[in-house]
C-alpha cells in the first residue's frame, strides 16, 4: 500500500543553470514584501480601530515572513511540530509561513528555519522572515538535515564532477563543497547518483561514486567508511549509529535494515528498505508495501502502535519518543478519504491526530498537493 505513496518519491532531473539576472524573481520578491508591509499596516490599524482583544498580538502565524519581525517574533524552530507544505506555504503546527519566489518541491527543518528545493534545482532557506537562495544544481531535489542543528546538505550536479554541499543556514555560508569520491561523467542511472545520506551531529555521510565517506564538519576532512557501496546502501544515521542494508557486500536486492555503530553483519530488524532513526538511535520507523513498523534498534523487537489507521506512511521524528506521520485510513481506494497528520508516541504506543484532513491522497499517477519534510520530493 505504501507503494502508492512511496512510489511518488521520485527525483526529477530538472536542474537548470542560473540566469545572470533573474528579474522575475526580483520583482516577485519585491511585490511580496510590499504586500507584507501593507498587510502589517492594515492589521495594525484594524486592531487599533476595532479595539478587539482577538487582534491582540500579530504573530508569525498571521503575517509570517513580514519584513519587520512581528510582535511575538517568528516561530521557535528548535521545536519540531507536525509540518507539511502546500505550494509556497509551510504549515508549521499552527503557524503558517509564506515563502518565495519559488514553490516548495522538497524541504527539511533545521533549528534556524526551513531549507527547500524548487523544481529547477535551486535551494532556498527561510527563517520565517526572509527567503535566501543558498544554492543550485540540486538535480535530485533532495535535501538532508540532522535531527538538530543548522546544517543542510545536497549535491550540486551543475559541474563535470558532482559536488557535495554542506551549508550552515544560521551562519549563511558553505561549510564544505567537495567532490570526494566522485569522478567526471554522468552515473549509469539515477540510483547511482551521489547523495548526502545523513547529518549526525558533526558528521555528514556522503554516498559517493566510489563508496561511503564520513565528512567531519569541524575539521573539514573526509574518511572513507567503505568502498564500493551502492548509493542507497546506508539508509540513515543518528547518535553514532548507522541504519543500513542488512545484505552484506555490494550485492543487489534488499534483505531488510540492520542498525549498528559500524557497517557489518548485524541481523535485519525490519524487512523494509527505507527507514528513519529516532534522534537517540533507539528506534527505527520503516514502512514497507502494506505496513509500517517501529523497531527497537537493540534487536529486542517491535513496538506495536495503536493508531486506528490502515497504514502509516513516512515519518519525521520530533524527539526521541515522538514522530509525525501520515495516517491513511483505508487501503482500498485511499484517494477517497482525506489524509490525517498524526503524532505518535513510542513509549505509549499510540498515535493521535494533530491535523485532521490536511490533504487528499493523490489518485493514481497524480501529483500530491502537499510535501512532507523528509527532504525528498513527493511527485508523480
Amino acid at each position: 500500500m505504501t507503494g502508492l505513496l512511496k512510489d511518488t518519491l521520485t527525483e526529477r532531473a530538472a536542474a537548470l543553470d542560473e540566469p545572470p539576472l533573474d528579474l522575475d524573481a526580483i520583482i516577485a520578491t519585491g511585490n511580496r514584501r510590499i504586500r507584507r508591509r501593507r498587510a502589517t499596516a492594515v492589521a495594525a490599524v484594524a486592531c487599533v480601530s476595532a479595539l478587539v482583544l482577538a487582534c491582540g498580538v500579530i504573530t508569525a502565524k498571521n503575517l509570517a515572513g513580514a519584513d519587520e519581525p512581528p510582535v511575538g517574533g517568528v516561530p521557535t524552530f528548535e521545536d519540531r511540530r507536525p509540518t507539511y507544505a502546500t505550494g509556497d506555504t509551510i504549515h508549521f503546527g499552527a503557524d503558517v509561513i509564506k515563502v518565495g519566489p519559488a514553490k516548495i518541491v522538497s524541504f527539511v527543518q533545521t533549528d534556524a528555519g526551513f531549507a527547500y528545493a524548487a523544481a529547477n534545482g535551486d535551494v532556498y532557506f527561510t527563517d520565517g522572515h526572509d527567503d535566501t537562495k543558498i544554492g543550485k544544481g540540486n538535480k535530485r531535489l533532495e535535501l538532508t538535515a540532522g535531527d538538530h542543528g543548522t546544517v543542510v546538505g545536497w549535491v550540486d550536479a551543475t559541474h563535470a564532477v558532482r559536488q557535495f554541499v554542506l551549508y550552515d543556514v544560521a551562519a549563511g555560508k558553505e561549510l564544505a563543497r567537495t567532490t570526494v569520491g566522485n569522478t567526471a561523467g554522468k552515473p549509469a542511472n539515477d540510483d547511482r547518483e551521489p547523495r548526502v545520506i545523513a547529518i549526525d551531529n558533526d558528521q555528514a555521510y556522503l554516498a559517493a561514486l566510489d563508496g561511503l565517506h564520513r565528512w567531519n564538519l569541524g575539521t573539514g576532512k573526509a574518511e572513507l567508511v567503505q568502498a564500493g557501496l551502492r548509493q542507497n546502501f546506508v539508509v540513515d544515521a543518528a547518535n553514532g549509529l548507522l541504519a543500513y542494508d542488512a545484505l552484506e557486500g555490494n550485492g543487489g536486492g534488499t534483505s531488510g535494515i540492520a542498525v549498528g555503530p559500524k557497517l557489518g553483519s548485524r541481523k535485519a530488524i525490519t524487512d523494509a528498505s527505507e527507514g528513519d532513526l529516532s534522534p537517540d538511535g533507539s528506534y527505527l520507523f520503516s514502512d514497507g508495501t502494506d505496513e509500517a513498523h517501529v523497531s527497537r534498534t537493540d534487536g529486542t523487537g517491535e513496538v506495536k502502535l495503536t493508531s486506528g489507521y490502515a497504514l502509516l506512511a513516512l515519518s519525521v521524528w520530533q524527539d526521541d519518543d515522538h514522530f509525525t506521520t501520515i495516517g491513511i485510513k483505508h487501503l482500498k481506494n485511499p484517494e477517497k478519504t482525506p489524509l490525517d497528520l498524526l503524532t505518535c508516541s513510542v513509549s505509549h504506543a499510540t498515535c493521535t491526530v494533530s491535523i485532521a484532513k490536511f490533504a487528499r491522497y493523490p489518485a493514481d499517477n497524480g501529483i500530491p498537493a502537499f510535501q512532507f519534510p523528509t527532504g525528498k520530493a513527493l511527485s508523480d
